[in-house]
């Protein structure tokens, strides 16, 4: 069950944080910094660079948090139903949990995908108006 109650905590630390970051995208109140955000080379290049990924990713994020909070219930359903024995231990419930984070693995993958691509695509036309 502790292995459950840290992946769970983990789980909601990070849908705390990611919605955190969807809601300050969204609303572009995340000024570039270069501590929180999504820091690639593209979304760095200028503010409206920054704001442009930031702005994109914002939806990305937000179905994140969904994904971490799904994952956390299901962990814990796991850890409710199916009781550790012996023979597996915390077996099952590792399985979910590795399950999880490696999807929200997939899914920063995709956010820096989104972000990077609109923070390029305002960097060209930056260029294009100067």
């Amino acid at each position: 069950m502790l292995t459950a109650v840290a992946g769970v905590a983990g789980l909601l630390i990070i849908a705390l944080v990611l919605g955190l970051l969807a809601g300050m995208s969204r609303h572009g109140t995340l000024p570039p910094n270069g501590t929180f955000g999504i820091r690639t080379r593209a979304t760095r290049a200028s503010e409206a660079a920054w704001r442009a990924g930031h702005r994109a990713a914002a939806r990305r994020m937000k179905l994140a948090v969904w994904i971490a909070l799904i994952c956390a219930a299901l962990v814990m359903t796991t850890a409710i139903l199916l009781p550790t024995t012996s023979e597996v231990g915390d077996l099952p419930v590792f399985v979910v949990l590795m399950v999880s984070y490696g999807l929200l693995i997939v899914c920063m993958i995709f956010i820096g995908r989104a972000a990077n691509k609109a923070a390029r695509r305002a960097q060209r036309e930056a260029l294009d108006t100067a």
